[in-house]
């Protein structure tokens, strides 16, 4: 998957990817500079099903949901 996002000044940003039972399958941050970024997310290993890609910020967590088929 690909996640794009606009950050108004740099941060570090963690990033979780959960499965329908609130399971943290994966986790990792990384430091970003203001403006906009977009990152490669490889979901390959992961069975079809529901899960919520989380990515919190230093004033903000944002939550969405995404399908593997």
């Amino acid at each position: 998957i690909q996640l794009a996002f606009e950050l108004e000044t740099s941060q570090r940003l963690n990033f979780l990817i959960k499965d329908i039972n609130g399971r943290t399958l994966k986790t990792w941050s990384a430091n970003f500079s203001s403006g906009y970024a977009s990152l490669p997310i490889n979901i390959q290993g992961f069975n079809a099903g529901v899960y919520f890609m989380v990515v919190q910020g230093t004033d903000f967590t944002d939550t969405k949901k995404f399908v593997k088929q």
